[in-house]
């Protein structure tokens, strides 16, 4: 079954996910699901003795019951006597029973442990490391994350199980173990259930069956949060193994954690290594001086592309770079003959003009000239660096009452949770309808740009979308900016979704930490490279062109870690299937 688990390895580490589901596909949080698999596959194995060899000759399970049985009635009496009764929010334990071995028994928690609850210490937590109060996130970072506490009122021993009891829905932390590692040192909180056994039984093996047992996952309804109860914990079935075979059982299953913690170290840093590379060769377009210097560059880089562009995050680099290079005039060639740039900022101009004579836009005070250190490259012939306040109109949204708001219908309103990255998160808001015509200065139409003023950038990128046109005369709130173009909508949205802006707006709050908050000033001042329309144009048909390509790309990559997926399920399925042939 080892070698089997050993050569399915390489597949494993090809099976990829995310770790948090709100954020994008990056490095940092990309879930090597493969492994994970592995993982609960080895424990899986583990637990219905199909990991290790039996040893007919040893004590067996039943024998061992009898024995633990004995041993914590002498030391706990009658509080470990008398078994607690199921209520009817208990899950019945024998649903949840599969074939075991045959020196192997069933029994539940209760009949081999005791249970105690933890209790409430905020008053005497301190900084000093006197006792290590052991909580929900002492246990679900495996004792990385720490606070004390001068009293120990649920002391725990060396040997003794943390539990926890607690979590919101689906969460991680819910029923995670830790073993206690020595005496007068720990003391449980609230929520979190202690595990009290004897020297006859493993407490590696019994903390290896409770951790994320599936039969307490069953209380998790996904819904609400979830509670457990002293009879839930103690109802759990456990398989009983040979104490001698548990102790096998932990180290077998240590030695192929110890493997699966190094592939996944490897493989992370083979990603980290692999993003350096490609930004590394990327930059070198970006940096390239002039077309021929480009063209030399891509050559060189073309050679191994497939070597370079096999990730799904290689190829949000690649995107950003063709992004990057149609900002900055080098994906087309210029045309001489082209209108110059300066020639569309003078009609923009003129058309605003007009719109202030015919009170229809308010006249704003002139924007400060652009200084030298704000113009991010050099432009190519017939661009024009302007100011975003200069080029379209720009307003924030009205602070309207809470009560005005509705879910059933009315005219539809963009709060800051409608502000998305690339795309506006379309939700049941309305303010009532007469407010159309009452707010005319907040009316937001189809195809302004809506960019989020508080938080404005995730790890996803800058918040800014473009209004669909389910969301035409709709209402803008508080703490978001609509900007609107009155030429070149689809080249500004491409410019504002570049690093070059995030990248400024990062710099604007210094990676202070706090939540950035944006100015209008911010976005009215933000300097934009215009090329010609025509160019526009051009730039906008050749990146489209070229991210389809990116999308039909990452779709490949995609479907190929799917089916490395499929192909480590078989794996295990085949070894599964071959051990029982041999039994």
């Amino acid at each position: 079954m080892t070698d089997s688990i050993l050569k399915g390895f390489e597949v494993w580490s090809h099976a990829q996910g995310v770790k948090s589901r709100g954020r994008v596909k990056s490095i940092d949080n990309i879930s090597l699901e493969g492994i994970i698999r592995l993982r609960e596959l080895i424990k899986e194995l583990a637990l219905q003795g199909r990991l290790i060899p039996q040893d007919l000759d040893e004590e067996s399970g039943s024998e061992l019951l009898k024995r633990i049985d004995t041993v914590l009635t002498s030391k706990y009496g009658i509080a470990f006597s008398i078994k607690l009764s199921r209520d009817n929010s208990t899950l019945n334990p024998l649903s949840f029973r599969y074939t075991i071995p045959d020196n192997w028994t069933w029994c539940e928690l209760q009949d081999i442990a005791m249970f105690i609850n933890g209790k409430a210490h905020e008053q005497f937590i301190t900084e000093e490391p006197n006792y290590i109060l052991i909580n929900s996130r002492f246990v679900s970072t495996n004792g990385s994350v720490k606070k004390y506490t001068t009293e120990r009122l649920t002391p725990l021993f060396k040997g003794d199980i943390a539990i926890v009891m607690s979590d919101v829905p689906e969460g991680i932390a819910l029923v995670r173990c830790c073993i206690v590692e020595e005496d007068n040192k720990y003391t449980l909180n609230q929520r979190i259930g202690g595990i009290l056994t004897c020297d006859e039984l493993s407490s590696d093996f019994l903390a290896l069956v409770l951790d994320r047992n599936r039969y307490y996952l069953q209380y998790d309804d996904g819904k609400k949060q979830t509670n457990l109860k002293k009879i839930h914990l103690l109802s759990c079935p456990i398989p009983l193994p040979p104490l001698a075979e548990q102790k096998r059982i932990v180290a077998k299953v240590n030695e192929l954690m110890v493997l699966c913690d190094q592939l996944e170290v490897e493989h992370t840093n083979n990603l980290k290594t692999h993003q350096i590379l490609v930004k590394t060769l990327l930059e070198t377009l970006t940096q390239a001086k002039d077309a021929d210097e480009l063209q030399a560059a891509w050559q060189r880089l073309s050679i191994y592309f497939d070597t370079l562009f096999c990730t799904e995050d290689s190829i949000d680099q690649l995107k950003q770079t063709v992004l990057q290079l149609a900002i900055m005039g080098r994906l087309v060639k210029q045309d001489p003959n082209d209108e110059p740039a300066s020639e569309l900022v003078r009609m923009i101009e003129k058309e605003k003009g007009k719109l202030i004579k015919e009170g229809k836009l308010k006249k704003q005070s002139p924007l400060p000239k652009i200084r030298d250190d704000e113009k991010l490259f050099e432009l190519p012939i017939n661009w024009e660096w302007v100011r975003l306040g200069e080029f379209g109109i720009v307003f924030s949204g009205a602070s309207f009452n809470s009560n005005d708001f509705n879910q059933q219908g009315g005219t539809k309103v963009i709060k800051i949770t409608n502000a998305g990255v690339g795309k506006l998160v379309e939700t049941d808001d309305y303010l009532p309808t007469n407010f159309l015509s009452d707010f005319e200065q907040y009316v937001v139409n189809e195809n302004d740009l809506i960019l989020a003023l508080t938080r404005p950038y995730i790890a996803a990128g800058l918040k800014i979308s473009k209004c669909p046109p389910s969301y035409n005369k709709s209402l803008l709130n508080q703490r978001v900016a609509s900007i609107r173009l009155l030429e070149g909508n689809n080249y500004v949205f491409l410019y504002l979704q570049s690093s070059f802006v995030l990248n400024l707006f990062i710099e604007r709050f210094g990676n202070s930490g706090l939540q950035p908050n944006l100015k209008i000033a911010d976005v009215t001042n933000l300097v934009l490279p215009i090329p010609p329309l025509k160019e526009q144009q051009r730039i906008m048909s050749k990146v489209d062109q070229l991210f389809a390509l990116c999308d039909q790309l990452k779709e490949r990559i995609i479907k190929s870690q799917e089916i490395q997926g499929l192909l480590s399920e078989t794996i295990f399925e085949s070894a599964v299937a071959l051990r029982k042939k041999l039994e």
